[in-house]
């Protein structure tokens, strides 16, 4: 899965608000890979997520968009999701991210976003050899991002 396919994913999951044209336009034209993109269908839902404050760029001229997600990326989109839009969740009492065997190889950035997760089972981890990871660097498939999205949709309310 792509950034630009999560943040789409994300924002439709948000009802599809709607961007102006000539907002979009100004929101990313800093952003020489939004300008430039072959995928212009996320470009709204770019725009909307970089104005919302859930979309950072991977430097301060891209976006990213085309660029696999990483879990710890994905965790980072989902926290600053879940604050813009206000969320509610009905759990929170999941396991810290520190006690997960792989917490270590989080980047400091992706520490507290995925803590955010896991309190509220939105990443639970894979079990290997009686230990749970969390595998941050690997790349978030799109079964991962239909299950992510799955139990967002379960847990959480405005």
């Amino acid at each position: 899965m792509s950034r630009g396919d999560w943040v789409q994913a994300l924002y439709t999951l948000a009802g599809a608000p709607t961007v102006e044209l000539e907002a979009a336009y100004s929101t990313l034209k800093t952003y020489q890979d939004a300008v430039m993109a072959t995928n212009l269908q996320c470009l709204p839902a770019a725009a909307w997520a970089v104005q919302k404050g859930i979309l950072k760029g991977v430097s301060s001229t891209k976006l990213g968009l085309e660029q696999t997600l990483t879990r710890e990326q994905a965790a980072a989109f989902l926290q600053r999701y879940s604050n813009t839009l206000v969320l509610n969740y009905s759990k929170t009492n999941g396991p810290a991210a520190s006690s997960f065997a792989d917490y270590s190889q989080l980047s400091a950035y992706a520490r507290d976003p995925m803590n955010f997760c896991t309190k509220r089972y939105l990443f639970q981890g894979s079990k290997e050899s009686g230990k749970l990871y969390l595998k941050p660097k690997a790349k978030l498939t799109r079964a991962e991002a239909g299950q992510l999205l799955y139990n967002l949709s379960q847990i959480a309310s405005r």
